[in-house]
């Protein structure tokens, strides 16, 4: 009953991508979670409050606004204390040694932090896009040099035929997995995101229009993608991953650049690069190069001290080991792993 009241008011809002009832689907079947989305009155104004419930074996018991890097922000106000009192209420009614995570793109006030005894930390950056009307005045944004680079590799494209489009078969999206897996194992040292939560988001909803995959290709051969979330004012780039030995060919600009051009012929306001964590330096200058700005997240806790943890520098020992196993075993792992680290 709540989760219907909070889509009803979903529905009546600027609706976010990451409140769509689709999406909150998806995350709860692929990471084993149980929404726990609610609305409250506040001072004559309907909240509605985003929450899942994790048990897992490397995060404990908690409840979360969302299970990894992604953002979903209050509906009807943006009223930090209020919705942390309300998770706070769910996690009280739990039971046991059970804790709130609440993200935010701001703070919370210093009365709130002492009263509950909130502890808070800011482990990620993520950069945004303020898009132009027309595609020309965009590239003003991007810094000089950095476009004429963007330049040359679209007239090398047009060379060797790239031709980018969104992902249609099933097949298509298995050939990228399978770069992606590839990526994550040899660069990052680091699990991917199940196959299932990508056929569930490009395949099964489909018709819901709020996420695409983006291919570029060479002779029928895909050399690299990137997975878009959007609504009508956001698009994100969420995933990406391409060919090492295209590289030099700047596939990740051109899909980049291209997502740009479609998001706005769509009129969406903004577009979102993902988060980053505050040692990438390389990451971030990256995405500052678009003419991106970047905003702090606040990562806010109740019942439970927070460890800072930094993807480019922690678990080494085990993501080494994990960066010597073959890709057939590692295309099995993340859906047996994943729901176990939300």
């Amino acid at each position: 009953m709540e989760s219907k009241k909070f889509h009803d008011l979903w529905y009546q809002s600027e609706q976010s991508y990451l409140n769509h009832p689709a999406l909150v689907k998806i995350i709860e079947d692929v990471y084993k979670v149980k929404r726990l989305h609610n609305v409250i009155e506040h001072e004559n104004i309907s909240i509605g409050i985003p929450a899942f419930y994790v048990n897992s074996l490397f995060s404990g018991r908690k409840i979360t606004s969302m299970p990894f890097n992604f953002y979903p922000p209050l509906i009807g106000s943006d009223n930090n204390d209020v919705a942390m009192e309300s998770l706070i209420r769910q996690a009280k009614s739990m039971g046991g040694k059970c804790y709130v995570e609440f993200k935010s793109f701001s703070d919370i006030s210093p009365e709130f932090r002492h009263l509950y005894d909130i502890q808070t930390i800011q482990p990620s950056r993520v950069s945004l896009l303020t898009l132009e009307g027309e595609y020309e005045e965009q590239r003003k944004k991007y810094q000089k040099r950095f476009s004429q680079k963007l330049s040359t590799h679209w007239k090398k494209s047009v060379e060797m035929n790239i031709k980018i489009e969104s992902a249609r078969t099933f097949e298509e999206l298995k050939e990228w997995y399978m770069i992606l897996l590839k990526l994550y194992r040899d660069k990052h040292k680091m699990i991917a995101q199940p196959f299932r939560l990508f056929e569930k988001l490009i395949m099964i909803h489909e018709e819901q229009d709020f996420s695409d995959l983006l291919i570029a290709k060479i002779q029928d051969n895909i050399i690299g993608g990137i997975v878009i979330l959007k609504d009508k004012m956001i698009w994100e780039y969420s995933w990406g991953a391409t060919l090492e030995k295209y590289n030099h060919l700047g596939v990740n600009k051109l899909l980049l650049d291209y997502a740009i051009q479609k998001a706005i012929l769509a009129r969406a306001r903004i577009f979102g690069f993902g988060s980053s964590s505050p040692t990438d330096k390389n990451l971030r200058f990256f995405k500052s190069r678009w003419g991106s700005e970047e905003h702090t997240i606040y990562y806010h806790y109740w019942n439970y001290t927070p460890k800072e943890i930094d993807l480019n520098s922690s678990y080494l020992t085990v993501r080494n080991l994990y960066s010597k196993l073959p890709l057939f075993i590692l295309a099995h792992l993340p859906n047996l792993i994943i729901p176990h680290l939300v």
